[in-house]
């Protein structure tokens, strides 16, 4: 149990870079749907010079939406995979204290310190109450791992949809390099590359620690932990 609470412990810089990663992906989503804004308003405008041009821009348009979209997943999803992971915390935590309670009791019970007869039904009471700690705490983990396998399908979504919308730009950006306006262009398509290119190194990162948040919890065997309860039960009732 003690793996478990130092491997969440370890976790908390993780969480910190969670939230600092999937600010500066918003960040980087806002600059692209300024930059791309301020490239149909030009292209909007020399319609009739390029009309092509500017019947490709909505396509590219609306794959942005679909990266916000997915993006506000991923918000969501690394939100409630932080509130969770809290409450994991929270449950082993209850579990150390519970089990260092048993352990205690029982030792004093060993050594004489607490009368074996009147103690007998406190240790039973006790070995219950961690019992139901460490269930609840199993539940804590099944839905954290759930959680965590959700928040990386969410950032993995949104890196498919990045993928499609840098195709998009790139021929956008061909027919534009061989059209009229390309001076027009000059200025604006350097900005919406490269805030398109920060969105997916920011969303990579992301994706990075995402899988380290996650793997940061161990697998708890309780297993040996049961053993060890069910040996204390049986000095109890041999001592009783």
């Amino acid at each position: 149990m003690r793996t478990l609470a130092d491997g969440l412990a370890n976790a908390d810089h993780l969480a910190e870079a969670l939230d600092i990663r999937v600010a500066k992906a918003v960040n980087c989503l806002g600059r692209l749907e300024e930059a791309l804004a301020n490239a149909r308003f030009v292209v909007t405008g020399n319609a009739k010079v390029e009309p092509h041009v500017a019947k490709a821009a909505p396509a590219l348009e609306e794959q942005c939406h679909k990266v916000a979209a997915t993006m506000q997943g991923v918000l969501d999803a690394v939100d409630q995979t932080c509130v969770q992971r809290h409450g994991l915390r929270a449950s082993v935590s209850i579990a150390q204290l519970q089990a260092e309670s048993v352990c205690r009791f029982a030792a004093d019970t060993i050594d004489g310190r607490e009368d074996p007869e009147t103690s007998s039904a406190a240790t039973q009471a006790l070995v219950q109450t961690l019992e139901n700690g460490i269930d609840s705490m199993h539940t804590c983990l099944d839905d954290d791992r759930d959680q965590a396998r959700h928040m990386s399908a969410q950032i993995k979504a949104t890196e498919s949809t990045l993928k499609v919308t840098t195709l998009l730009l790139r021929k956008w950006r061909s027919l534009i390099e061989k059209s009229d306006i390309r001076h027009e262009m000059e200025a604006l398509l350097p900005v919406l590359d490269d805030a398109l290119a920060g969105l997916v190194d920011e969303l990579a990162g992301l994706h990075d620690t995402a899988e380290a948040f996650a793997g940061g919890v161990v697998a708890f065997e309780s297993a040996e932990l049961q053993r060890s309860l069910d040996t204390i039960l049986s000095l109890n009732t041999v001592a009783a």
